[in-house]
């Protein structure tokens, strides 16, 4: 199960001090309060990750993100991205996905994730969707994992958090395996793919993610406006 782009995303988070911005954020919209809860559900995710309960970790991820990820990772079609969009990532699959995840990261950072302590949320919105900007970080470094209100509770977003660092691969999904005619691609293009990369670029500044990635998100911002 190949893992390496989001892996080494969020690696250069990690051992990349940052200051975040807020720029893009939409201040009209009103915002919740629980602050406390979104930087809990990081904490689910790393605890379970750092345990080996990789289902456990599944289920503290958007199960939308997870399937754009996953897809775009995995060079998967866009018939098996949208059937796990709305079925839901196959529990052995996600948990083989973190588990090669989870090793990736340590043998090549040298950090576990458990390492990770978790910080204080500040919530924004976007594109009509609350997001969560969680503080993380090890050895004197910060930096921020994001998380989604689904309507129910506050998930980790994979393609916020991990999405910059996937720009192309994720640009060739959607325009190459991906019918825009076809209803449920827009739902999940306008659902999860351009709220998620808007509140990654709000957050995470040029010299973390690199202006080529920033500069290519935009544009596949620009060409899905189209």
């Amino acid at each position: 199960m190949r893992h390496f782009l989001a892996c080494i995303t969020l690696i250069a988070l990690v051992t990349a001090a940052c200051s975040s911005s807020d720029e893009s954020a939409d201040d009209t919209q009103s915002l919740r309060t629980d602050a406390t809860a979104a930087a809990a559900a990081v904490t689910t995710w790393l605890d379970a990750m750092d345990a080996g309960a990789y289902d456990e970790a599944a289920a503290a991820v958007s199960s939308g993100s997870l399937a754009i990820i996953v897809g775009t990772e995995n060079s998967l079609t866009g018939e098996q991205v949208l059937a796990m969009a709305d079925q839901g990532v196959s529990g052995s699959l996600a948990a083989s996905y973190w588990a090669s995840f989870a090793e990736g990261f340590e043998a090549t950072s040298g950090i576990a994730l458990g390492d990770l302590t978790v910080g204080e949320a500040d919530l924004f919105a976007t594109d009509g969707r609350e997001f969560g900007a969680v503080a993380v970080g090890t050895n004197g470094t910060a930096t921020e994992i994001l998380v989604v209100w689904d309507g129910e509770t506050w998930l980790v977003d994979a393609v916020a958090t991990f999405g910059l660092g996937l720009v192309r691969p994720l640009e060739f999904l959607i325009t190459s395996q991906l019918s825009s005619a076809d209803p449920a691609v827009r739902s999940l293009v306008d659902g999860e793919v351009k709220p998620a990369l808007r509140a990654g670029l709000a957050r995470m500044p040029g010299d973390v993610i690199g202006e080529e990635f920033r500069a290519d998100a935009e544009a596949l911002l620009r060409s899905l406006e189209s």
